[in-house]
C-alpha cells in the first residue's frame, strides 16, 4: 500500500497485556492514524514510509509490550499526479488527471477532490482518472487535487486546481 492505505491487522491477544494499542509502526515509521483496536484486530491508515518493499508491522501496547508481524506488509512506491487538464473549471467540466500509481494498490477510484470539493468519478485506473467537476469552491485560489482509491490510499497534487 501507499499513504492512507487502510491496513487490517488480525490475530489474537493483540493488546499484549495492555488496555489499548499506543503505537503502530509500518516499516519502522509511525502510522498516520490508529482507527480501531480490539484483542483480535487493529485497523490503521499508513503514512508513506521512506522504504518500499516487504516490511514489518509492530504493535506496542499502553504498557510498553509489543508484538511484531514480520514481513506482513508491502510498501508500494508512492503515487504521483503529473497532469490535471484542465486545471480549473465550472460545474460539469470533464477533468482528466494523469499520473503514476494513482490507485495505490487498490482496484478502483473511490473519490477525487478538486480543492476539497468531491468530483464525480467517470472512470479511473492506475495512470488516468476522469471526473466531472461538481461546481463550488473558491475561484482563483490554488487548491489540491486528491485521488483516493478503494484501499484508502491518497495521491495528492498540491495546488493543482483553481
Amino acid at each position: 500500500g501507499q499513504q492512507g492505505t487502510l491496513v487490517n491487522i488480525s490475530g489474537t491477544q493483540l493488546l499484549i497485556g495492555g488496555n489499548t494499542i499506543q503505537n503502530v509502526t509500518v516499516g519502522g515509521e509511525p502510522v498516520e492514524k490508529i482507527i480501531n483496536v480490539s484483542q483480535n484486530y487493529v485497523i490503521v491508515s499508513v503514512n508513506q514510509p521512506s522504504v518500499t518493499g516487504i516490511v514489518d508491522i509492530v504493535l506496542t501496547s499502553d504498557r510498553g509490550s509489543s508484538v511484531t508481524a514480520i514481513g506482513k506488509f508491502t510498501v508500494l512506491q508512492g503515487g504521483k499526479i503529473t497532469q490535471v487538464n484542465p486545471s480549473s473549471g465550472q460545474l460539469g467540466t470533464l477533468v482528466t488527471i494523469v499520473g503514476e500509481r494513482l490507485l495505490g494498490g487498490g482496484i478502483d477510484v473511490e473519490e477525487v477532490l478538486l480543492g476539497n470539493i468531491s468530483a464525480t468519478v467517470v472512470s479511473g485506473n492506475d495512470t488516468t482518472v476522469i471526473v466531472t467537476h461538481n461546481g463550488g469552491g473558491a475561484v482563483g485560489i490554488d487548491a489540491d487535487v486528491v485521488v483516493v482509491s478503494d484501499s484508502g490510499s491518497r495521491v495528492t497534487l498540491e495546488k493543482g486546481w483553481q
